[in-house]
């Protein structure tokens, strides 16, 4: 049975957008910020990260192989973002899951 890190590679694949998926890396962040130089906008998916960092005083624990979907975006702009941004994304990103499998 496929990943939903490896059905998103597959969706990703068709609509032409930059993505890359590894079964097991160390994180997907340090994976990005490695590529950042030359592929300006990519996601980045593992079904399983060995030293992700989480954020602000958390820590990543991972999960069952691909039950969690591991993903790093990484986008050049102008300006620096504002500070709502991650969290307007975050918010983007959950109302189209919702469209997508409302009886989630």
């Amino acid at each position: 049975m496929a990943s939903i890190n490896q059905l998103t590679k597959k969706w990703a694949d068709e609509n032409n957008l930059s993505c890359y998926f590894s079964d097991s890396i160390d994180s997907t962040n340090t994976w990005a910020k490695s590529a950042f130089e030359t592929d300006h906008i990519a996601l980045y998916l593992a079904d399983n990260q060995s030293q992700g960092r989480g954020r602000n005083q958390n820590t990543w624990t991972n999960s069952s192989a691909g039950e969690t979907l591991l993903s790093t975006w990484c986008l050049h702009s102008a300006s620096a973002p504002q500070p709502v941004f991650p969290l307007r994304v975050g918010l983007a990103l959950y109302e189209s899951l919702a469209q997508a499998w409302p009886t989630l």
